[in-house]
């Protein structure tokens, strides 16, 4: 991956690093788009004096910013307008609320898992929380997580100059990222679980 990778990131530039990431966080394209090796791979080749790392950070933010936004609206004005969903909303009423008010700073950190920063964006705008609230939140994780990502590639970058090395760490977050998201789904499942009950 790391050669077509890096000829496609050099050829294109910071369209491929915004592609992927916008492509990275909406529901479908999610699964199958590396935007995390792409960023860290972009943030190598920012290491070794190929790109800026200041585009680089720039293009991933704003592809993340750009898919996140989309979740939200398809949220907001998509997912609701599906019957059952709108049923669901409106008979359990007090859980959207209580999820709307759940969503909170601890989530600055929600773009590390891949499966958290497709559906917080989606959820968020289904139970209405309002937008400002919401660009303040994705704003600030977005920051972070570029930085953090990017950063890792742009370190390995300057102390080994190796590519495989980028790409071997660019799958360990993967995992990581993954272990993130089930820790945090299984806490949320069971306060979702429990909020359930309580309100039958």
């Amino acid at each position: 991956m790391d050669g077509f990778a890096s000829e496609h990131l050099l050829r294109f530039g910071y369209w491929v690093i915004f592609g992927a990431l916008a492509a990275e966080s909406t529901l479908i394209a999610g699964l199958v788009i590396p935007g995390v090796a792409v960023l860290v791979l972009a943030g190598f080749l920012a290491g070794i004096g190929e790109l800026s790392i200041g585009l680089v950070l720039f293009s991933a933010a704003a592809g993340v910013l750009v898919g996140d936004n989309g979740g939200y609206l398809l949220g907001r004005h998509g997912v609701t307008r599906i019957p059952r969903v709108r049923k669901i909303l409106q008979n359990r009423s007090n859980h959207a609320d209580s999820i709307r008010e759940g969503i909170r700073w601890r989530y600055v950190f929600f773009q590390f898992p891949m499966p958290l920063r497709v559906a917080l964006p989606i959820v968020a705008g289904a139970v209405s929380l309002s937008f400002r609230r919401w660009i303040v939140l994705d704003l600030l994780a977005t920051v972070i997580f570029v930085t953090v990502v990017g950063g890792i590639g742009c370190g390995i970058g300057l102390v080994t100059g190796r590519v495989g090395q980028a790409d071997v760490v660019s799958s360990y977050l993967n995992y990581a990222f993954a272990v993130l998201f089930i820790v945090w789904a299984s806490v949320f499942g069971m306060k979702a679980l429990k909020v359930w009950k309580s309100g039958r």
